[in-house]
């Protein structure tokens, strides 16, 4: 079953009710800009996911958003496996993703086989950890 699809104009309202420091203009921008999949659940968003192809060889998800209420449903795991098999099927053998080291959320992608890769700091924040997983053999 696909819970991943583009967005639409008319999913502005739920970005910006699940992203509210950006703009409409830089959603609008986003929307258009190809890199937001909205995640659906029983035919309504629950939440979306902020992707990007780096040095056109490495595809990276920057964000994971599933609505608070929507949370522990799986859904995210499930949007998250349904990109994974997209990009493998475009060729790709390795995706990477970050992730604050004071959130929770690495609990989250560890379960899903992702393994720290490197670490970032910048401007007294807490470090942002990068994570790896092989679409294809070992991880």
């Amino acid at each position: 079953m696909n819970c991943l699809r583009s967005p639409v104009p008319s999913d502005l309202p739920v970005l910006k009710e699940l992203w509210p420091r950006l703009s409409d203009a830089a959603l609008e921008a986003q929307i258009r800009g190809s890199r937001i999949r909205i995640i659906q659940a029983g035919g309504k968003p629950v939440g979306f996911l902020k992707t990007h192809v780096i040095w056109e060889s490495l595809p990276f998800i920057e964000l994971i958003v599933i609505r608070e209420s929507e949370r522990g449903h799986g859904y995210g795991t499930r949007a998250v496996r349904e990109w994974e098999r997209q990009m493998a099927d475009l060729g790709f053998d390795l995706v990477v993703m970050s992730t604050q080291a004071a959130a929770t959320a690495q609990h989250f992608w560890r379960k899903l086989g992702y393994r720290d890769c490197g670490a970032l700091t910048i401007r007294d924040q807490p470090a942002e950890i990068f994570m790896q997983r092989r679409l294809t053999g070992d991880s």
